[in-house]
């Protein structure tokens, strides 16, 4: 997806945002687990809890339909999987 995303031509995505993702809803406390997990700390390591403060993402989705439309774009590794990759390099 990245490698390809790069590669193509400026005057076919015309300066949009292209987002690579899974498609799925992740909460940011489900993201910081799965980050500890990954880095081996333990299903719920340190992650506490704070009350939410203005302007605070509550989930995370990446519209990955442009990526589809102009990359053919399917995700190909599950979100554990891409952090292990990323983190244990």
């Amino acid at each position: 997806g990245l490698t390809r995303a790069l590669s193509l031509p400026a005057a076919q995505w015309d300066a949009r945002a292209i987002n690579l993702g899974s498609g799925t809803k992740l909460s940011i406390r489900e993201l910081a687990e799965l980050v500890l997990s990954v880095c081996a700390k333990g299903p719920a390591g340190s992650v506490e809890n704070a009350p939410a403060r203005e302007g605070d993402v509550a989930h995370s989705l990446a519209d990955i339909t442009l990526a589809k439309t102009l990359l053919d774009f399917i995700p190909s590794k599950d979100l554990k999987d891409g952090l292990s990759a990323i983190i244990h390099t």
